[in-house]
């Protein structure tokens, strides 16, 4: 693989296109798993983290089971356990990649 480049807002806009509702589509729980692992090792639980989010336990556990989660719902759920994203890592067919920034809900913009 190539190294990763700056962000290009060209490439960025043409291929990802708006990233708080971006679907990602992975195998089942890809994703929640390791955000329910991440969940259990900061001690918390579905009702505690959706008292964090302003919702109810049954949308932390479709989260945690989903497939698709949006990158939106992905960075709210991990400022409620008190964890982040600093980048997401975008991979191209070329073998070429752009590293996207993300932001949390409380960053300014």
């Amino acid at each position: 693989m190539t190294p990763a480049t700056d962000i290009n807002t060209d490439r960025l806009e043409r291929f990802v296109g708006d990233m708080t509702g971006l679907e990602i589509e992975l195998p089942a729980g890809a994703i929640g798993a390791q955000l329910q692992a991440l969940r259990k090792t900061r001690g918390l639980t579905q009702v505690q983290v959706a008292e964090r989010l302003g919702t109810e336990q049954t949308q932390v556990s479709r989260l945690e089971n989903s497939s698709n989660p949006t990158i939106g719902r992905v960075l709210a759920y991990l400022h409620a356990v008190e964890a982040s994203a600093s980048e997401l890592v975008v991979s191209f067919s070329d073998s070429s990649e752009i590293r996207l920034p993300l932001q949390t809900p409380n960053d300014p913009d």
